[in-house]
């Protein structure tokens, strides 16, 4: 399986479609509103945002497009799916969610 089928499969659960693409034939997410997201990177670049202003665009074929929009700066990168190493969940605090509640599912135990 690739990195990105991975890679989408595992991060479905944690985003939603971003509210200001609304109705478009956009593949663009967001962070569900109790998650910050850490995207890594081979070379150990880090990227992270949350509900409403990291936006997770899956348009492009071979490339995973994160923009992350805020003050005092906006970013776009755009990283080749193979270069993409890992996806890390951060729940905010007093978001009401348990992180005991989470599991870990390795491919072997999904049958």
């Amino acid at each position: 399986m690739s990195n990105k089928k991975i890679i989408k499969e595992n991060l479905k659960h944690f985003i939603e479609p971003h509210p200001d693409f609304t109705g478009t034939e956009e593949e663009i997410f967001t962070p569900v509103k109790r998650y910050t997201i850490k995207f890594w990177v081979e070379g150990g670049l880090e990227i992270s945002g949350d509900h409403g202003t990291m936006e997770i665009n899956y348009n492009s074929g071979d490339l995973l497009v994160l923009a992350v929009r805020g003050q005092p700066m906006e970013r776009i990168i755009r990283i080749p799916w193979k270069r993409v190493v890992a996806f890390e969940l951060l729940v905010k605090k007093n978001s009401g969610f348990n992180t005991a509640n989470l599991i870990y599912l390795t491919p072997e135990s999904r049958n």
